[in-house]
């Protein structure tokens, strides 16, 4: 299918740095919300880029993909199950690297409560206790398990 400019959409040729452009552009949009990203559009085009690379490893650089998927994925687990807790933690991920993208200024979001639901039951039954260390530092955040600001 052709879009507006004529080019063939199914092998439009585009860069990681222009996807990550129009990711950019999404969030910075007047009321946009932050959530993971939803647009059916920019979901398509990343598709497309991840499809194309033959090496997955050099596109997933800062987040060990193949590792956090697999790590705690043992014998026994349900694939479904786990891949979609999988799902609802890298979302959480996402939306911890947009609140600091959108708002580097507020030091409330910094750091990331430990012994809270979010991290209890989202990230840990999921990825591993290094891979949420590196991750976390990876965008800024201080896991913080003091439990006396409860």
């Amino acid at each position: 299918m052709k879009d507006e400019t004529g080019q063939d959409e199914e092998h439009e040729v585009f860069s990681r740095q222009d996807l990550y452009g129009d990711y950019r552009s999404c969030y910075l949009q007047l009321g946009a919300e932050v959530r993971p990203c939803r647009d059916p559009g920019l979901l398509k085009r990343a598709t497309q880029f991840l499809l194309r690379n033959p090496n997955l490893k050099d596109i997933f650089t800062v987040f060990p993909f193949y590792q956090a998927v697999t790590e705690r994925c043992g014998d026994g687990t349900d694939s479904r199950k786990h891949l979609t807790a999988f799902i609802k933690a890298t979302e959480m991920l996402e939306t911890l690297c947009l609140n600091m993208f959108l708002q580097p200024w507020k030091k409330e979001i910094r750091s990331l409560k430990t012994f809270t639901g979010a991290f209890v039951y989202c990230l840990l039954p999921v990825l591993s206790g290094s891979t949420i260390q590196s991750v976390l530092a990876s965008i800024g955040y201080l896991p913080n398990s003091d439990a006396s600001q409860r």
